[in-house]
C-alpha cells in the first residue's frame, strides 16, 4: 500500500529502499530490511538496483491487487 500511495500521490513510480523504510515507520510498521519484507510480494513489485541504489515500485499486477484491496477497505 505504501508503494500504490507514492505512485498514485506522489507520482513517484519507483522509490528507494530507505524511503519505504522511513514510511513504514511513521505508518508503525518496524523493519530491518525493506528487501525482506517485500521478497513475499515479489511477483508484485519491480526492483531496480542493488545494495543501498535499490529502488521499488509496483507493476500492473501490484497496483490491480493493492485497488483491490483499497476498494476493500473502503467499500
Amino acid at each position: 500500500m505504501l508503494l500504490y500511495g507514492y505512485d498514485r500521490i506522489k507520482d513517484q513510480h519507483s522509490v528507494t529502499g530507505g524511503t519505504l523504510k522511513k514510511a513504514a515507520r511513521q505508518s508503525g510498521i518496524q523493519l530491518d530490511r525493506v528487501d525482506r519484507l517485500i521478497e513475499p510480494y515479489g511477483p508484485l513489485v519491480n526492483i531496480a538496483g542493488f545494495k543501498k541504489g535499490r529502488r521499488y515500485g509496483l507493476n500492473n499486477q501490484g497496483i490491480r491487487k493493492a485497488e483491490d484491496l483499497l476498494d476493500q477497505i473502503i467499500g
